[in-house]
């Protein structure tokens, strides 16, 4: 997910008014500029995008909101959803389905390192994300 936003177009960061109108068509409410995550008002300030680490890290309607204003296409997305899902899978030996049910079952999977805690924390906003993506189909 680390190049999500960064591998459409360099040059097409949303102005904060562009995300304004995205975040009012996601949620039906608007939002202030004081109520934004501190990254994703230094994307606007600097005309950057975010880091696929950044956007991970946003909240729900603010992630969905900023790739509508991106106009990031769901196939694109998805295949870097599932880019990071196979690594995970890969480093950890266990499928997605298989860790997020574990995961949600309070099973013992992990052994606690800060490193494994992160992993597991983006493992499932990822997975989740896919979730909705594919409409809960694998």
């Amino acid at each position: 997910m680390a190049d999500v936003v960064t591998a459409f177009d360099k040059k097409k960061v949303p102005s904060f008014d562009k995300f304004q109108s995205a975040y009012k068509e996601v949620t039906g409410h608007n939002v202030n500029w004081n109520d934004i995550p501190e990254s994703l008002k230094k994307s606007f300030l600097n005309s950057r995008p975010l880091s696929g680490l950044e956007f991970i890290k946003l909240p729900k309607d603010f992630g969905v909101a900023y790739l509508v204003a991106h106009k990031i296409p769901n196939d694109v997305l998805l295949d870097k959803i599932k880019e990071q899902l196979a690594f995970y899978e890969h480093k950890y030996g266990i499928s997605s389905e298989d860790f997020y049910r574990k995961y949600h079952n309070s099973e013992a999977i992990f052994d606690g390192s800060q490193e494994q805690v992160l992993d597991f924390l983006l493992w499932e906003s990822d997975y989740e994300r896919y979730l909705e993506l594919t409409n809960g189909s694998r």
